[in-house]
């Protein structure tokens, strides 16, 4: 049997607040070969996406600093077809794919390929003979055994998880040591030490790393068990977030990295000892199995118990419609959608000297612009949530991440400029991050790329526990 894989699109992906890697989506279709050419061609068609990433420092150690986008376009696409290929013939690809390369992986020294001779992914197309039967297609996550087996630490095997690392100064070179493994693995770890960025005011980005992470990992010593300051009010968030999930999940994790007493706030959740034998082992199992029931969680079961019954509650919200609870740990803070819009331009920002700027978008391409309202309903302040993940489908079938600059306001490809007031009336501010008051509002938006020939039917965005149909 054969099956013929077609990619039709890439798409560079927001800027990862966690990482400095550089990342591109790759859109393809796999058809089975004898339909090609026929009318059932395209209804045929099974529709997949693989995020390809590269870390800053493969790219340095690659001498790729100043590589055209072009260039790294095209070498993550050789990459992410030598591995859709091999996923095609393992009988083992899925409908979302991710892969990202690293120096635990890759050499130093330039780059190994001959980048001229790659081709352009756009249209390209490769016929593949496979062997396997249909009914070993496919599992999001392997169940055990295989599950419980050492990890090999290698990209693309594992699910992108971001994981926050909460642990005292004193412990700083082990919990590096665990940072590093993370990385190599696939992950996307968090630390103090490594991820903040000079000028950045550390306590409120501390707090927004928390809430952005998948999983948080208390990483327990006797030098931290007993710390008064912030490594408490590390936990103490955790815990605030940890009451808003679902009874299954698995999101607080406590990792000893010696023998030592577990904090009384913690004993309830089931420790990792580092240290031991099978530690790592056991670490690993345990975010994939949490990543797992992430991913098959109804959309509708992500709202916290404290959302009253509704008579509007359904599986999506359309324009008008306002959204109860949205955000993270979150009382009663509320989103009404207003309206969305295409748009050859957006705003983006805050950037140098609390400035916005406004983007042009690339040729054949096309911005859609959801605009909202969050209002706070509860008796306290508290700060609105920041819409960096989510996708749109479009009526052929494909998905759009969230779009943002890919390198701020240096990212020539979008012409970018300081916004004109009118600009920023119409089209700016994300609403993220505001300290708002009881009974107040404020209006944000979140902004989609797209082909200019598709159109945007339905929004998803990880911190709204209900799709959003754009009628």
């Amino acid at each position: 049997m054969h099956k013929t894989v077609v990619f039709r699109t890439v798409v560079p992906l927001r800027a990862d607040y966690f990482t400095d890697n550089t990342e591109y989506g790759f859109y393809f279709d796999v058809i089975d070969s004898s339909l090609v050419g026929e009318p059932e061609e395209r209804a045929s068609a099974a529709k997949h996406k693989i995020k390809v990433g590269i870390t800053y420092e493969l790219l340095t150690n690659w001498r790729l600093d100043n590589a055209s986008e072009d260039d790294l376009v095209r070498i993550l696409f050789h990459y992410a077809r030598r591995y859709v290929e091999q996923k095609i013939k393992d009988g083992t690809l899925t409908d979302y794919e991710e892969l990202l390369l690293s120096t635990g992986e890759h050499r130093e020294g330039d780059c190994p390929l001959d980048i001229s001779r790659i081709p352009d992914p756009v249209g390209f197309t490769a016929d593949i003979a496979v062997d396997y039967a249909l009914e070993k297609l496919v599992k999001l996550i392997p169940e055990s055994p295989a599950l419980a087996q050492p990890m090999k630490e290698q990209p693309g095997t594992l699910p992108m998880a971001q994981i926050f690392l909460c642990y005292a100064e004193e412990d700083e070179e082990k919990v590096g040591d665990l940072y590093q493994r993370l990385s190599n693995a696939g992950f996307k770890p968090w630390m103090a030490r490594k991820d903040l960025i000079g000028g950045e005011r550390w306590e409120s980005r501390i707090s927004q790393a928390i809430r952005r992470s998948d999983l948080f990992l208390a990483c327990l010593s006797a030098n931290s068990i007993d710390k008064r300051g912030w490594i408490q009010r590390e936990i103490k968030d955790a815990l605030d977030i940890w009451q808003e999930k679902l009874g299954s999940d698995i999101y607080l994790i406590p990792v000893r990295l010696e023998d030592c007493e577990v904090p009384e706030s913690l004993r309830e959740f089931h420790w990792v000892s580092l240290f031991e034998e099978d530690g790592w082992t056991r670490l690993v199992k345990a975010i994939q199995v949490g990543m797992k029931r992430r991913a098959e969680t109804p959309v509708e079961s992500i709202t916290s118990s404290r959302t009253p019954p509704l008579a509007t509650r359904r599986s999506a919200a359309r324009i008008g419609d306002t959204i109860p609870e949205v955000g993270l740990a979150k009382k009663d803070l509320s989103m009404t959608l207003i309206g969305w819009a295409e748009s050859d331009i957006a705003v983006g920002g805050p950037y140098i000297d609390n400035e916005l700027y406004t983007f042009t978008t690339r040729p054949r391409m096309k911005f859609i612009i959801l605009e909202f309202e969050f209002h706070n309903n509860w008796v306290r302040e508290q700060e609105t949530p920041y819409f960096d993940k989510g996708e749109v489908r479009t009526d052929k079938g494909y998905f759009y991440q969230v779009w943002s600059p890919p390198g701020g306001i240096h990212s020539e490809e979008y012409a970018p400029r300081p916004s004109t007031q009118e600009e920023v009336e119409n089209l700016g501010g994300s609403g993220a991050f505001e300290d708002l008051l009881p009974e107040r509002s404020v209006r944000g938006h979140v902004v989609f790329e797209i082909p200019e020939d598709e159109e945007p039917e339905e929004v998803e965005l990880s911190q709204v526990p209900v799709a959003i149909k754009l009628d």
